[in-house]
């Protein structure tokens, strides 16, 4: 989602988190960018370590998926229980403008990989 600022972006994926965290399904994460390092601010909200590769955090994440993310969220500490073995993953990104930028020069190779989630 693109737009000016003060337009309630922030606002609406909040509530969008709330929403999905509330669904047995789905693990969902919240994450606000401020700089272009995404990588390492997934795997801390997964329980990796912050230097965990891409290759290393999508294999997490699909095995993870497939039982559920089990684990504590780094942000509010709030427990994950093991789901039914079809879990969805819903990353949600705000503040993204340097990530995103960074990636274009890259030729968006993070986010094609996550993407094929």
């Amino acid at each position: 989602m693109v737009g000016g600022r003060q337009l309630g972006k922030s606002s609406l994926l909040k509530a969008l988190e709330r929403r999905y965290r509330a669904r047995a399904d789905t693990d969902c994460y919240y994450l606000s960018l401020s700089d272009e390092l995404l990588l390492p601010r997934l795997a801390r909200e997964v329980g990796l370590p912050l230097d965990t590769d891409l290759n290393g955090f999508i294999a997490h994440v699909t095995a993870s998926s497939r039982q559920g993310l089990a684990g504590t969220s780094a942000r509010d500490g709030d427990k994950r229980q093991a789901g039914d073995g079809n879990r969805k993953l819903l990353f949600l990104i705000d503040e993204a403008d340097a990530f995103v930028a960074a990636e274009a020069e890259h030729d968006y190779r993070t986010l094609r990989r996550l993407r094929s989630l």
